[in-house]
């Protein structure tokens, strides 16, 4: 913190002052922190501090900066703006959700959905968290169309519920993504639960797996699709 960074510019103050002798013969800083008072005061002394707090400032923003920078695409990043596109963009949405087979259907206004919780599978798919970060490697994606390119990641590590993701871009838009898709399982002493999620921006997105208790060795099938209108 600041108040840290000059409580250690002060102490180096006073631990670096030279002697009386030394001082008098060339101008520089106090010996005692009992004259600290007096070096704020003067004109060198001033500049030194104000110089020295401009460094810290510095090495802050630096800090901060490195720990925001991503090496993978941001995906909650992403939704975050998607939900916020939907919200003024988009009208109607059309849901059809399935479970082990029985079906309903029904519109919503995109106004009544809780987004946060319809998306919560892509905004918890952070893998530049330091959990995932060393674990993923992005792997060569095969074109199935010329006006689109994918980028695709995939997990190392067998114990990660993320297993695969895949983001595309629209050739002419490359700095926004035109589709994302997951690949998710979870497994505890209960159950082991498979989901793959994928969303299409201004179309629709589909949410489906399924889900085996193992005490039981029951299988549940679950899928929600929705597709948007203007």
């Amino acid at each position: 913190s600041m108040s840290s960074y000059k409580n250690k510019i002060i102490k180096r103050i006073t631990r670096e002052s030279p002697n009386p002798e030394q001082r008098a013969s060339s101008k520089t800083f106090p010996s005692n922190k009992n004259n600290l008072s007096k070096l704020l005061k003067t004109q060198s002394g001033t500049k030194y501090l104000h110089a020295a707090f401009i460094v810290c400032i510095c090495l802050l923003f630096a800090c901060g900066n490195k720990s925001q920078e991503k090496k993978f695409f941001d995906v909650p990043g992403y939704f975050k703006g998607e939900i916020e596109y939907i919200k003024t963009h988009l009208s109607i949405v059309s849901k059809t959700s399935v479970y082990n087979g029985d079906t309903s259907q029904k519109e919503y206004k995109v106004i009544d959905i809780n987004w946060e919780k319809e998306f919560a599978i892509f905004l918890e798919a952070d893998i530049n968290k330091p959990v995932y970060y060393a674990n993923f490697k992005e792997a060569p994606v095969a074109a199935l169309d010329t006006n689109y390119h994918s980028i695709k990641y995939i997990s190392e590590s067998g114990k990660q519920h993320i297993k695969e993701l895949e983001i595309g871009f629209m050739e002419l838009v490359r700095e926004e993504a035109a589709f994302v898709s997951i690949k998710v399982e979870k497994s505890n002493l209960i159950s082991v639960t498979s989901i793959n999620a994928f969303y299409a921006k201004d179309e629709k997105y589909v949410i489906e797996g399924n889900q085996k208790i193992k005490q039981l060795g029951e299988k549940n099938s679950f899928k929600v699709e929705g597709v948007f209108s203007k």
